[in-house]
């Protein structure tokens, strides 16, 4: 399952770059010695003393402020979705660069740019207004409100700021060490194996994780109240049309193979989510069918990590 030249070299450097975003928001918490009595009085039966409350300068509820919050949401998802975790050493990688394959740099880096786009827009918007939210603000701070706390509106638009930028994986070849070329050289083939190794288990647990959602939505579908989402079949979908093609950096069979298996199971109920969804909810014999497949693909998911 490795990426290599003629030689035997990986070339991920030619395969796959780094990606990392940039999300920039005004702080809009503050400690408050209120909020930290008020919260001292509602743990004061659990003996809990290290507590300690903020106070939000706007109003976070406000549909614009909303706007600009659901404006981040929706680029860091982008993100997520086509980009992959670096190896780490055990403590994770909440922050950082992730890797980007150069197969769907072109659909992320359109999305990412619609999204900061988007972004920009709802800061604008909520900065229009930026006048009658401060007022807001004082009337619900009431005494705790302090003028000196808010920025000028240009300031305020200046502290929000989304960007994406990308870096090109270092080459084996490029490492030129002297006595030490060839233990580094050799450091680098194997680090950037394990981001191949790491990506290929990523997708493999965006399969299981979501072929696992879908059969417990058909094993709900019944029951009173049960809202059965087409997103089920629609992540499914995606995985397996743009993710898994352009994202499989080791060019590995068994994860092309699963993508098929897959697809085959979503497209017994139709050709689109909304279509499938309709289907799987009038449809027993169909359900079933698709439920036997999603137990038969999670176990074999389950074996390739």
């Amino acid at each position: 399952m490795e990426i290599t030249t003629a030689n035997g070299a990986p070339v991920l450097s030619e395969n796959a770059m780094f990606s990392t975003p940039s999300v920039q928001r005004f702080n809009n918490k503050r400690n408050s010695s209120r909020a930290t009595e008020q919260l001292k009085a509602h743990f004061k039966t659990t003996g809990n003393k290290t507590v300690s409350g903020v106070e939000y300068l706007f109003d976070i509820e406000h549909p614009d402020w909303k706007a600009i919050t659901q404006a981040e949401t929706v680029l860091r998802k982008i993100h997520a979705t086509y980009t992959f975790a670096l190896p780490s050493s055990g403590e994770g990688q909440s922050r950082g660069p992730r890797l980007l394959p150069n197969k769907v740099a072109t659909l992320y880096l359109g999305m990412m740019h619609d999204a900061i786009d988007v972004f920009d827009q709802a800061v604008n918007a909520y900065a229009v207004n930026y006048d009658k939210h401060i007022d807001a603000s004082e009337q619900r701070l009431n005494g705790l409100f302090e003028r000196s706390k808010y920025p000028c509106r240009d300031d305020f638009v200046a502290r929000h700021h989304a960007s994406v930028s990308l870096t090109g994986l270092p080459t084996v070849e490029g490492i030129q060490a002297g006595e030490y070329t060839d233990a580094y050289r050799e450091a680098e083939i194997e680090r950037q194996q394990e981001a191949v190794n790491e990506c290929t288990k990523q997708i493999v647990n965006r399969v299981l994780d979501h072929v696992k959602r879908l059969a417990d939505g058909l094993d709900r579908i019944d029951q009173p109240r049960s809202k059965f989402s087409d997103v089920l079949f629609g992540n499914l979908v995606e995985l397996t049309d743009s993710i898994i093609p352009a994202c499989n950096v080791a060019n590995d069979p068994a994860l092309d193979q699963l993508a098929v298996d897959v697809s085959t199971m979503v497209k017994r109920a139709g050709n689109k989510p909304s279509a499938m969804a309709d289907t799987v909810k009038v449809g027993e014999v169909v359900r079933d069918q698709i439920r036997k497949d999603a137990s038969r693909i999670a176990n074999k998911a389950s074996s390739m990590l």
